[in-house]
């Protein structure tokens, strides 16, 4: 799926953003999201950012986005504005732990 707009922005915190997203799911329900960023270069090392080279973040589901985003910045880490997806299915935002790792946090419609 190709993947742009404000509220891909909004949640990676990069402007004009564009990425590729393919979704893995196996029997279970769990996923595997791979992402291909187009509109941002990519770099030779992991630098911390949504578009560095190999593992980038851990998206998690969660009941309640404002509550971990709450847990997260008592923790001493920060999140970027929680915002609804473009299909408005889920809300989703992304967060930096308290060590620097990046965190993508969704909750899904219904919950």
């Amino acid at each position: 799926m190709e993947e742009s707009g404000e509220s891909l922005e909004v949640v990676t915190g990069l402007d004009n953003v564009v990425v590729t997203t393919v979704k893995l799911v196996d029997p279970n329900g769990s996923m595997l999201e791979l992402l291909q960023f187009h509109s941002h270069p990519d770099i030779s090392e992991w630098m911390g950012t949504p578009f560095s080279t190999g593992l980038t973040h851990i998206a998690l589901t969660v009941e309640d986005i404002e509550a971990v985003c709450k847990k997260v910045v008592d923790l001493g880490g920060t999140h970027n504005p929680v915002c609804v997806s473009s299909d408005g299915r889920v809300r989703m935002t992304f967060c930096r732990g308290p060590e620097g790792l990046l965190l993508e946090l969704v909750e899904e419609s219904g919950q």
